[in-house]
């Protein structure tokens, strides 16, 4: 069946059962601006920091 070759069935095989090798993984858009690979806590360390920047400026 042609919607399980190329639609809802390989998007379910990726998504939902996890099968990446024949499934199709949804990305994004967003994909292309990622630059690098950082930990947790570093992410979360700059938005902190940007926020505390952010209020400081707003006083």
């Amino acid at each position: 069946m042609v919607r399980t070759s190329f639609g809802i069935g390989r998007l379910r095989a990726a998504m939902i059962e996890g099968d990446c090798e024949t499934g199709t993984v949804a990305c994004g858009q967003i994909a292309g601006l990622i630059k690098e690979i950082k930990p947790a806590k570093a992410i979360v360390d700059e938005i902190v920091e940007g926020a505390k920047t952010v209020i400081q400026n707003l006083r």
